[in-house]
């Protein structure tokens, strides 16, 4: 017992070491395995890759495949220069110097050395001159011979010697002559093809070969006896030489082919850099390698700037349709990742043709369909730039995008998408790996999308494909030149106000697809009726006149009696509400069209329900909807250009009130519902400018009552005016406050997002500057209209006295210069807000000393108002000559008086005693 107590923990440390051998054992198999070792120089490269980013911040860091892709073939490409360098003097020295000078007394190893060491220099270096003339050669050999000998040889041979043997009938048939002679062939090509297949391993195996014979030699140095012939003293340097020469080739060489081996990891590596989800972008850096490879070979510097844009924009170019296809496919993609892929594209007229007309390839659907939506995308995102007078029939290769077979035809027929071909791997070059890798990886991705067509249905490609189209009309519209082309071409507007027209387009819009293309058809005739000129105006006249149409625009607007239609899953019926808006705005501003005045009134109805009413969506107050601005914006047009419609607004929201309450409440009516809005703090700003415009224009047309506007609105102006620096700072710091405990609560689930995506980290880092810039601007536009706001108030309804005592109340006489003063001095920027600013502030002052000359007089004098007035009239000089130029390019308002002339009125009035 003693003894087996002993022996049980021996045998428990023997199994403990024999399992540690097991370990090391396999730990060293897995070290050594090749696939690990590649792995791990390429890791080596990403990680020496991401500290460089790292020491560089990221800031305006190049794109993945700059950095390491074109870093990793340019190494590759100086090595393979010195390999060749190398080769060009080892073969200039074996044959001038060895074979040329000492051929006599070269040894028979020596000799047979220099011969097959120069044989395979010369090769490769032909190859080098001939752009892999030699491998394609012999590839081409390979193919042919095995193309043509689908019989084995020893196949070809028995049948020969059957043919032979058999009976003279047999033998004079044609058919058996022919027989026999086409074995007589394939035995004969016997010792080509074996030639060829030497060839074939000795320029695959060259490098490696040549190491091998210089080592040999260089081990045992037997280079023969010079027995003191002085003709053969130089022999054996020479020959050191010239091995050393081959291995130190061979060295480079051997550093080339590992580094060579890793280019797969490299690419899987910048595949998810790039962040391109897609089972082809693995195969397109592949392809991006090696033909950045070959440009490199031929000339390193033309790679500088050389990235996955400029090579997918190159490829338009290409005559191969599965080159073109994957051109098209990646712009796509770069597009979707937010690249700035249109600047480079604008460039190029021809590719952009070529786009075009990709869009009317129509002969083959099932083939095209594919190429001719990713073409679509990638036009959408250059149409704002386009102008179809450059592009000859462009605007017919753009509309054959409507004429596709839309999701209610209910016609399924499957979709092939098209896809690369399948392109034969060559037999011999230098890139085998990875180009062999290349030809696996399209064959399988051609076996997939083959066998998924199969299971895919043209519904949605079709409806894309007529989303796309009107997406790229759209932006072809915002330009003057392009609606005309849009409207002069024959059927085009048909197809475009097709959904418009239609008696059951209420009823279809509950189909998600179906309000998506109404949606797009409604864009593109709002933009289109925007436009200045004939066109325009007779596209507006058609509509007005056409009942369903007005019918069926009110219809979407009464779908809104709902708050929660404005709730985040009803977007699609908001923005078709937000276009309908807009047209029956525009129709009602065209005073030629004699447009109903019962729906007129009923939009104006509407767009006070949606703006004071209950209709505004249940978002928080400082969060933007996009269906309450646009009818704050359009009521603000149709107040201006008629008293009517003023008078009408009044008396609309006096109605509208009446059925929820019968106080008497000045806050009810329309002054004061406004002004709450106008003042209020934790309201969207472009609300407050709304409600601004819409009371200025008020004011204008003198439907107001005098009281009110005394009592409630210009003190709130005021007040706003003097202190609104420190209720903006209070505005912001509550905004930041309620944004970030909206990101803390969303927090986890953007997580998730973010890992998918690294490139969010980088959005979310440059849009505050970007909304810092647009609260800017949209600040100043609420600063201009509560200044117009003001002088109109002044001129057209409460005149000094009147206006003093408010003043007196709510901004003393040398507090409201000052303010003036620090406006003009805040917006010196050379904007046309800014100038607008400044050009209000003047008049007030000069409307404020006309009529209280005695008690302002001394105040501008003492604040110096005249100083920054002048030094803003010297900055906003050039400014304000190119928008006098330009006339209405800006919409400016009240751009009349000029600057300068304020300026010398201003001085004028002041020096008056």
């Amino acid at each position: 017992m003693v003894g087996g107590d002993q022996a049980g923990p021996a045998n428990r440390r023997f199994d403990r070491l024999k399992q540690r051998a097991v370990r090391c054992h396999e730990l060293f198999r897995e070290r050594c395995n090749y696939t690990y070792v590649c792995r791990r120089l390429a890791r080596r490269w990403l990680e020496r890759d991401e500290r460089k980013v790292g020491e560089h911040g990221g800031a305006g860091a190049e794109r993945p495949e700059e950095r390491v892709l074109n870093s990793y073939v340019l190494l590759q490409a100086y090595v393979l220069m010195a390999v060749t360098g190398l080769g060009y003097l080892a073969l200039t020295w074996s044959t001038v110097v060895l074979l040329g000078g000492f051929v006599t007394s070269l040894g028979r190893k020596d000799f047979w050395c220099l011969t097959v060491i120069s044989m395979i220099q010369a090769a490769r270096i032909f190859d080098d001159l001939k752009d892999d003339l030699v491998p394609n050669l012999l590839s081409l050999l390979y193919r042919l011979l095995n193309h043509q000998s689908r019989i084995s040889w020893f196949d070809s041979v028995a049948r020969f010697l059957r043919a032979a043997s058999s009976s003279e009938r047999q033998r004079s048939s044609f058919h058996g002559r022919i027989s026999l002679g086409e074995h007589v062939r394939k035995i004969l090509m016997i010792p080509v093809d074996f030639l060829v297949l030497v060839v074939m391993v000795l320029y695959q195996l060259g490098p490696f070969v040549c190491i091998v014979l210089a080592s040999w030699r260089l081990r045992w140095r037997d280079y023969g006896n010079t027995n003191g012939d002085d003709n053969k003293a130089n022999l054996m340097p020479a020959l050191h030489l010239f091995y050393s020469m081959i291995l130190l080739q061979g060295a480079f060489y051997l550093f080339w082919f590992f580094n060579d081996t890793i280019a797969e990891e490299i690419v899987e590596s910048v595949d998810k850099r790039c962040n391109i989800s897609a089972k082809w972008g693995r195969t397109f850096i592949a392809e991006y390698l090696l033909d950045t490879r070959v440009k490199c070979v031929k000339e390193p510097a033309s790679i500088k700037d050389w990235n996955l844009i400029t090579y997918a924009i190159g490829l338009l170019d290409s005559d191969l349709p599965e080159k073109y296809f994957s051109g098209v496919r990646m712009l796509d993609m770069l597009i979707r990742q937010q690249e700035d892929v249109r600047s480079l594209l604008l460039l190029s007229r021809p590719k952009i043709q070529k786009l075009i007309d990709t869009l009317g390839w129509r002969s083959n659907p099932n083939k095209n369909r594919e190429i001719r939506k990713l073409a679509a995308r990638v036009v959408v995102d250059l149409a704002g730039d386009i102008h179809l007078a450059q592009f000859p029939g462009a605007i017919l290769c753009i509309s054959s995008l409507l004429e596709s077979q839309p999701y209610w035809k209910n016609r399924h027929v499957p979709h092939d998408e098209m896809s690369p071909q399948k392109i034969l791997p060559t037999a011999v070059s230098r890139n085998d790996r990875l180009t062999v890798a290349v030809s696996q990886r399209k064959e399988q991705l051609h076996q997939e999308d083959k066998q998924g067509s199969m299971n895919r249905r043209e519904v949605g490609s079709c409806n894309e494909l007529i989303l796309q189209g009107l997406t790229i009309l759209e932006k072809l519209a915002s330009d003057h030149h392009n609606c005309r082309e849009i409207c002069n071409t024959p059927g085009l507007i048909s197809k475009v106000m097709a959904p418009i027209y239609s008696n059951t387009m209420v009823s279809d819009i509950k189909i998600s697809a179906w309000a998506n293309i109404v949606n797009g058809s409604i864009k593109v005739a709002h933009r289109l009726i925007r436009a200045p000129g004939r066109t325009s105006r007779r596209l507006r006249r058609e509509i007005s006149r056409n009942k369903q149409a007005v019918s069926n625009l009110e219809r979407i607007l009464d779908q809104g009696n709902k708050a929660h239609v404005l709730d985040q899953g009803n977007k699609a019926l908001q923005e078709l509400q937000v276009q309908a808006v807009e047209i029956l705005t525009e129709l009602c501003l065209d005073l030629s069209l004699n447009f109903s005045r019962d729906a007129e009134e009923n939009l104006i109805k509407k767009q006070l329900q949606i703006i004071l009413g209950d209709e505004g969506g249940q978002e928080p107050a400082y969060v933007l909807n996009p269906l309450k601005a646009t009818a704050g914006r359009t009521l603000a047009l149709l107040s201006a250009n008629s008293e009517t419609n003023s008078a009408f607004i009044v008396r609309a929201y006096d109605d509208m009130v009446a059925h929820v309450t019968d106080s008497g409440d000045a806050k009810k009516n329309i002054v004061g519902r406004l002004t709450e809005l106008l003042g209020a703090k934790m309201v969207s700003t472009v609300y407050r400018t709304e409600a601004a415009d819409i009371l200025e224009n008020l004011c204008t047309h003198g439907k107001l009552h005098l009281e009110h506007v005394k009592e409630i609105l210009l003190p709130m102006i005021l007040t706003t005016i003097i202190y609104s620096k420190v209720e903006a700072q209070i505005e912001e710091s509550v905004l930041q406050q309620q944004a970030a405990s909206q990101r803390n609560n969303s927090s986890a689930a953007n997580n998730d997002g973010s890992r998918e995506n690294p490139s969010s980290g980088a959005d979310e880092e440059n849009r505050p500057s970007s909304q810092g810039n647009e609260e800017q601007t949209v600040t100043k536009e609420l600063q201009e209209t509560l200044l117009s706001l003001t002088l109109v108030i002044y001129e057209k309804m409460i005149r000094a006295d009147g206006f003093a005592v408010v003043f007196q109340a709510k901004a003393p006489g040398e507090i409201f210069v000052l303010k003036l003063k620090t406006i003009v001095e805040e917006n010196y920027q050379v904007m046309p807000n800014s100038l607008r600013i400044i050009k209000l502030c003047g008049q007030i002052a000069i409307s404020v000393i006309q009529q209280q000359r005695n008690q302002y007089i001394e105040q501008f004098k003492d604040q110096r108002f005249v100083e920054p007035l002048s030094k803003a009239s010297e900055i906003m000089s050039d400014l304000e000559s190119s928008m006098l130029f330009t006339g209405n390019s800006y919409q400016v308002k009240n751009f009349k008086p000029l600057l300068s002339d304020l300026l010398s009125d201003l001085e004028k009035e002041l020096e008056v005693l």
